[in-house]
């Protein structure tokens, strides 16, 4: 049996069940350049409060989407691995301190994506950033 709920703007979450654990996916997405910093700290509570509410301890938690943040190139202990791309932004370091909270790794940094490692291309072919990522609990 899946269950399924909308957290309205913005935030999707799919419960299906699995062997030998239920998963929990949640599914964020419009948090753009255009919100505010409040804003973006309310999307991370109600992110927050879901998993809280959605999840058991031995569910099999992943939140992904677009975050419209910047990590970084280069390791940040056991949440951010060698492979992310540009500079830490603010919203970098709001995702990486999520990430702590929750014990969660940013997966898509961990691995070596020979040919791709942006996920959106500026207007006119000018700047390529990667903004979306898929965390997972941290092993």
């Amino acid at each position: 049996m899946e269950k399924i709920r909308y957290e309205g703007d913005g935030l999707l979450v799919v419960r299906p069940q699995g062997k030998p654990v239920d998963l929990c996916i949640a599914q964020v997405y419009k948090l753009t350049s255009g919100h505010t910093y409040e804003e973006v700290e309310e999307m991370y509570e109600k992110i927050d409060l879901m998993i809280d509410s959605e999840t058991r301890s031995k569910d099999y938690t992943i939140v992904m989407g677009d975050f419209i943040a910047m990590v970084g190139e280069g390791k940040e202990r056991k949440y951010v691995g060698h492979y992310g791309l540009g500079c830490l932004s603010q919203r970098g370091e709001t995702l990486v301190e999520f990430c702590r909270r929750r014990e969660m790794c940013i997966s898509n940094t961990w691995f070596c994506q020979d040919k791709r490692r942006y996920t959106w291309t500026m207007p006119g072919d000018i700047g390529w950033y990667q903004i979306d990522y898929i965390l997972t609990k941290c092993r």
